[in-house]
């Protein structure tokens, strides 16, 4: 045992697991009906049987490390590790002369390899495994990042401002300017941003003009205007999803908000009563549209989260609770 082993773990950073594909026999999703049906206990064991191995990134700092004191972890050293199940596979020094940080949303692991960005004064670098795979000009935040065979793609948004740059291996494959990405890494989807659906590579994101914000969908690199309603307030999410243009909104005189558009086609999907509804945000698996987000009742402190889907009825935690995430898989939650 190496003389790390004395460190605790503080810092949670990552966790990949297997998932199945996309179901696409049912683009409509299924009956309600069949959303009711349950697992017998031999098809939940079987699962649990299932040959997965899980992936977890973590920061480990010296014993007695003052983390309230040193939130952003600079002070000290540090080490990104990386486990397979409860194995220690990957050890990485931290920090700014070594071109990793100890941010955990610039840790991404794929393939069972890990993937760090890191950004100078000047550039932005990209190491797997600890070793550099590419570095280019300007200083971008990662909010979608998808591995292709060999090949990186990123999609950058400008750390000092507007601009939005699609990557591939570093080389730009499509840049607006003015641009501003909608979405942070913490996605329904794995690569952030980023999708593919039906072998394109599609994002979206959106320009102010006058105040207002302006969408754009990209499919393969080519931009296109996404048609907002007329009686959308506020636009949470777009996405291209089984072929459609798929937009979540609160909308003007619709309490039952968050209202799911599918190719124009409006759906309230939320409570009826007055709410306020934040980062909603779209998923979709098994042939599922779904949407994530937190309500807040009025009078209420806190929020709940919520996931709504056009197919069956909403799934959350309890009132007052919020979870981080939902997993989806097929039409399981």
């Amino acid at each position: 045992m190496n003389a790390l082993s004395n460190f605790p773990i503080l810092l949670l950073a990552g966790l990949l697991a297997a998932c199945t594909g996309f179901d696409r026999e049912r683009p409509e999703g299924p009956k309600r009906m069949d959303t009711t049906l349950s697992h017998s206990p031999a098809d939940s064991a079987a699962r649990i049987r299932t040959d997965t191995t899980v992936y977890v990134t973590a920061v480990e700092f010296p014993t007695g490390y003052d983390w309230q004191r040193d939130t952003a972890g600079r002070t000290a050293a540090c080490r990104l590790v990386v486990f397979a199940g409860v194995k220690r596979i990957l050890e990485l020094p931290v920090g700014d002369a070594f071109g990793i940080s100890p941010d955990p949303d610039m840790h991404r692991l794929r393939g069972g390899h890990l993937y760090t960005d890191f950004s100078t004064d000047t550039e932005t670098l990209v190491k797997k495994d600890g070793e550099e795979l590419f570095r280019f000009d300007g200083r971008e935040m990662f909010c979608g990042f998808l591995v292709q065979g060999e090949d990186i793609l990123t999609l950058g948004q400008n750390r000092r401002g507007a601009g939005v740059t699609l990557r591939r291996n570093g080389v730009p494959v499509f840049s607006d300017p003015q641009g501003y990405t909608h979405e942070g890494y913490a996605s329904a989807f794995p690569c952030g941003a980023l999708n593919e659906d039906q072998d394109e590579l599609c994002f979206s994101y959106y320009r102010l003009e006058d105040s207002k914000k302006t969408w754009f969908l990209v499919r393969d690199g080519i931009a296109g205007r996404v048609e907002v309603p007329d009686e959308v307030q506020v636009v949470h999410d777009v996405r291209r999803l089984d072929g459609r243009t798929c937009l979540v909104a609160v909308v003007s005189g619709i309490k039952a908000s968050p209202v799911l558009y599918v190719d124009g086609v409006p759906t309230p999907l939320g409570p009826p009563e007055s709410h306020t509804l934040n980062d909603g945000r779209l998923g979709f698996s098994g042939g599922w549209i779904r949407v994530k987000c937190r309500i807040k009742q009025p009078r209420e402190r806190i929020s709940t989260s919520y996931l709504f889907s056009p197919y069956a009825s909403p799934v959350s935690p309890g009132t007052g609770q919020v979870v981080s995430d939902f997993f989806l898989e097929g039409t399981d939650v």
